[in-house]
């Protein structure tokens, strides 16, 4: 019989998947992390029933069954809730939806956890906003990847730790290494730092013209500009903390060049 099973141990998520008491599947990840990460699926994805471990972290790391109507109604609700808390840090959210969730407190390999047995996505997103409520947890925006990330200890932390699979390195990593880099032709990895920190800022743009709070032309001044800046990063006559903060200072700059 196949069972799921979640619990945290020293802020790491546990996922495993047992069948006739033998795991046969588990995957670990920072507890806030799962969160921020999870909230980030398109919620359309839990629709289709998926059959095979093999999909089960295309975008997170759980997909347990697809929902029925009714749970999957719960679960969009649920998710605003949990990314208005996140996106926002609003503490006083209006949470309205009740919900039981049954605990249970284990011994594992010496450590008190609580478990959870979950029979729906809902269970696990829950029990991680049980355990970041608990934690006081704060969240930031990643000034790398744009992504929300939990911030522990150090409150003036500004580049998460999810690992740049092209890169193999952290986006705290890749910062503190190529920080006052300049570029050169024969650093690949440098360059594409350079037209990542180009193309999420473009992109960032770019959506402001299709939801109409930017129009045409003043979107084309501010890409004149931001490939000029770009342009003399690959060049070496400015460096990428430069490059960055001119991103980051004229993010709402539309005028003409001078």
């Amino acid at each position: 019989m196949r069972k799921y099973k979640v619990y945290v141990r020293l802020n790491k998520e546990v996922f495993e998947i047992s069948e006739d008491d033998e795991v046969v599947y588990r995957y670990e990840q920072d507890s806030g992390y799962a969160l921020c990460d999870f909230i980030n699926i398109d919620i359309n994805k839990l629709w289709p029933e998926i059959d095979n471990e093999k999909n089960l972290l295309d975008c997170s790391q759980v997909f347990l069954f697809a929902p029925c109507k009714a749970e999957f109604e719960y679960i969009k609700n649920l998710y605003d809730v949990i990314k208005g808390f996140i996106s926002e840090s609003n503490k006083s959210v209006n949470y309205t939806f009740k919900r039981q969730l049954c605990v249970s407190i284990e011994n594992i390999d010496g450590e008190i956890c609580r478990v959870i047995y979950p029979t729906s996505v809902s269970d696990i997103l829950l029990f991680l906003f049980y355990e970041i409520i608990e934690k006081n947890m704060i969240f930031r925006k990643c000034k790398r990847c744009e992504r929300m990330f939990p911030v522990y200890y150090h409150r003036n932390i500004q580049f998460c730790e999810r690992i740049d699979k092209r890169l193999n390195k952290s986006c705290r990593q890749i910062k503190f290494k190529y920080l006052n880099d300049v570029y050169d032709e024969s650093n690949d990895d440098v360059r594409q730092i350079i037209l990542d920190i180009f193309e999420r800022a473009y992109k960032r743009q770019r959506g402001r013209v299709d939801y109409g709070s930017l129009n045409k032309t003043k979107f084309k001044n501010w890409s004149k500009k931001a490939r000029k800046q770009r342009d003399l990063c690959l060049n070496g006559k400015i460096t990428i903390q430069e490059f960055e903060k001119w991103i980051i200072d004229n993010d709402r700059n539309y005028d003409e060049e001078d």
